[in-house]
């Protein structure tokens, strides 16, 4: 029994070391970055920047997608960064003169990306 509680014991520390992790990145905008399971700063990731559609955000988008629930999968580092809001509180990415900027902000994204 006590082989038993040492083992629980090592497993339940190491366990956090080697779970998936959230950063919050960026400042008037921020995105979030979700890292893979086992993620080792030693090794490099391709960068997967997930940017969500006209009038949602990436939290809804995710919950329809499911891309941080195959993160550890697909072995990624997962951006998820948020389009600006507009008046009615819809997001938008303001990616050119064609498209989405309907109320004519200005914002960058280009930039901000």
């Amino acid at each position: 029994m006590r082989r038993i509680f040492l083992l629980c014991f090592c497993l339940l520390g190491i366990a956090p070391l080697l779970q998936a992790k959230t950063y919050q990145l960026g400042g008037d905008r921020p995105a979030r970055l979700i890292t893979p399971f086992g993620y080792k700063d030693s090794k490099t990731y391709p960068l997967v920047v997930f940017l969500h559609g006209v009038r949602n955000s990436a939290e809804i988008s995710d919950l329809w997608l499911g891309l941080t629930r195959v993160n550890d999968r697909l072995n990624v580092l997962l951006l998820m960064p948020n389009g600006t809001k507009d008046s009615k509180g819809d997001r938008f990415w303001n990616a050119t003169s064609e498209c989405c900027d309907d109320e004519n902000t200005g914002v960058d994204d280009a930039g901000y990306l």
